[in-house]
């Protein structure tokens, strides 16, 4: 059997809304009296960029990174994805921890900011993600039962590969840090102790812009049939049977132009954010 050697330290980044108990899970994760992330009830984001610590837990080198809320008032959604990609060119991840908070619904503005996390970090990311529910301490039901009532958020927990975790941010007791550590290594051992990378994320990336073009590309082809289309049915009602052998030539045109001119509009714009990551990989 092949064996794949532990790496001695663990990376993790936090992702959530803001409001969800990001910071303070990563303080609870870091423990003691320090408290290196800062913690406030707001309704805009308290994270206003990045912060990183590493501490040493149960004997472990553990590496936190608490992010910009993706739901932020204040900050644009593309300075937190800014934010994030800066620590991505510095630091492999071994786990996502999906910041959810417990006894509130899992709105659609909740389940946006989950499908924006998996456009935009691809389909590897759900092999490197743990569901972390907080405010354990105000659950009146079994995790099981509370998860099983939305549809939605079972369906995130089951493609999440770490599973779920719980934590109650106002308990000291350092064994929930403790369990979420071993939840951590058992999907480090599931991945064989592969890490999420920028090139993971580059790669995402490039899937996303691909996506966006072909669906342009799509809605054009679209429209220009129509357009063309309705042009050539018109003549053909004015023109006869004759005209009407011309109707089908007539969408082809009208879809080739369509998609040609929103695919230049596109490719443009593909241009200018390609050069845009170009030099942000070089700051």
């Amino acid at each position: 059997m092949e064996q794949y050697p532990p790496k001695p330290e663990v990376n993790m980044m936090l992702l959530g809304m803001t409001g969800s108990g990001k910071s303070a899970s990563g303080n609870t994760i870091i423990g003691g009296h320090k408290k290196p992330f800062k913690e406030d009830f707001s309704p805009s984001s308290v994270t206003k960029v990045c912060t990183t610590e590493i501490a040493e837990v149960n004997g472990q080198t553990i590496t936190v990174i608490d992010t910009v809320g993706l739901s932020d008032t204040d900050v644009e959604i593309t300075d937190a994805q800014t934010e994030i990609e800066k620590k991505l060119q510095r630091t492999n991840l071994d786990a996502f921890l999906l910041v959810i908070k417990l006894v509130e619904p899992f709105t659609n503005e909740k389940r946006k900011a989950v499908k924006w996390i998996q456009e935009n970090f691809g389909a590897n990311v759900l092999k490197h993600t743990i569901v972390l529910f907080t405010h354990g301490d105000a659950l009146r039901e079994q995790i099981e039962i509370y998860v099983s009532r939305s549809q939605s958020l079972r369906s995130v927990v089951e493609q999440s590969s770490g599973g779920y975790h719980v934590f109650n941010n106002t308990d000291e007791d350092q064994s929930q840090v403790t369990e979420l550590l071993k939840k951590s290594e058992s999907l480090r051992m599931k991945n064989k102790y592969s890490r999420y990378t920028e090139q993971d994320y580059a790669e995402a990336q490039k899937a996303l812009l691909r996506k966006k073009c072909a669906t342009g590309a799509a809605v054009g082809g679209g429209v220009g049939a129509v357009v063309g289309g309705g042009a050539a049915a018109g003549t053909a009602a004015a023109g006869g049977a004759a005209v009407a052998a011309e109707i089908g030539v007539a969408a082809l045109i009208g879809a080739t132009g369509g998609a040609a001119l929103l695919a230049m509009g596109v490719a443009t714009g593909v241009y200018f954010l390609a050069r845009k990551y170009k030099k942000d990989n070089r700051d």
